[in-house]
């Protein structure tokens, strides 16, 4: 069995886990598919191959993304009666032309649809949202041990506000978005629309989540606040946390993000909460202290400014 078996069984095991249907679209798409995604010609996936023999105009170039067919797809879906939502991915190539050769990446791309139907017993907690479909992508990622960070970012059939980038090994991996308003209404499907897509290269080079013995000792924990200039990704704050964090950091996290009274124009309050652990012994209270307050001296000399 091959890297790539071992990762395309990862996905579609945590994904048909999570919702989701695998779906197969042909890689044969309409010419027009970029004028219908936004996509401008200096981007490389406007420059399609164009097949030498075609059955049809709407099948008469090669693929250089997923995104059009799940698209297609869920047209289908809904146009057939279905009010319900919708969930698919599809793990596939995409082409690109490279002098007279064409060049081949695989992709994993998903699309989700609240659909026609969103009423549930358990309100609207119960109906995806970025936020939900975000998770999907994560955990998706964590089956092959890769830790995905997301950043603002720009796609051109992309929400503006509501599309971000996939960091993954300190790479740009592919988006995650909520697709242009306008788009699902020339489409005619019911917004909002989810996708996402990466490259599989990143899954293929992961490995199967690990185990090992469960922890002796317990965490201490300890929270941080910091202001920082709005527009400041707080994942890259994150980053800075841990790379100035002594080694018994085990952990770090997000849990509030806040602006308003008390807070400077212009900036916001990041709140962090920090787990230290030792693997061999239960830490003392005195000692974390002493550690999360060379963290803060740390943090001061960055010129971070802290709460």
């Amino acid at each position: 069995i091959t890297d790539r078996m071992r990762a395309e069984r990862s996905v579609r095991g945590t994904a048909t886990g999570r919702g989701y249907a695998e779906v197969i679209t042909y890689s044969f798409i309409s010419p027009d598919f970029a004028e219908k995604f936004r996509i401008p010609r200096e981007d490389r996936r406007s420059k399609a191959v164009a097949l030498s023999n075609p059955l049809t105009v709407d099948n008469s170039v090669l693929r250089t993304t997923l995104a059009p067919g799940l698209i297609h797809a869920l047209k289908g879906n809904i146009r057939s009666g279905w009010r319900g939502p919708v969930r698919m991915f599809e793990v596939g190539a995409v082409f690109f032309p490279e002098g007279e050769e064409v060049e081949e990446h695989l992709k994993l791309c998903g699309c989700v649809c609240p659909g026609k139907d969103t009423r549930s017993p358990w309100g609207a907690e119960a109906v995806d949202d970025f936020h939900s479909v975000a998770a999907d992508l994560e955990a998706i990622c964590a089956g092959r041990g890769i830790r995905i960070e997301l950043v603002r970012g720009e796609e051109p059939f992309g929400h503006v506000g509501k599309t971000a980038r996939v960091i993954a090994s300190g790479k740009d991996a592919g988006y995650i978005l909520s697709l242009k308003p306008e788009i699902e209404i020339e489409q005619d499907i019911p917004g909002p629309v989810y996708l996402f897509e990466i490259d599989m290269d990143i899954l293929i080079e992961g490995r199967l989540a690990g185990f090992g013995e469960a922890r002796r000792y317990p965490p201490v924990y300890r929270d941080i606040s910091l202001l920082v200039k709005n527009g400041e990704y707080s994942a890259k704050v994150l980053e800075l946390l841990r790379s100035l964090a002594d080694p018994l950091l085990e952990e770090a996290w997000l849990f509030d993000v806040y602006s308003g009274k008390g807070i400077p124009e212009g900036y916001r309050s990041l709140a962090f909460s920090l787990a230290y652990r030792d693997p061999d012994r239960t830490l003392r209270d005195n000692e974390v202290d002493l550690i999360h307050e060379r963290l803060r001296m740390l943090l001061k000399e960055k010129g971070i400014v802290l709460r």
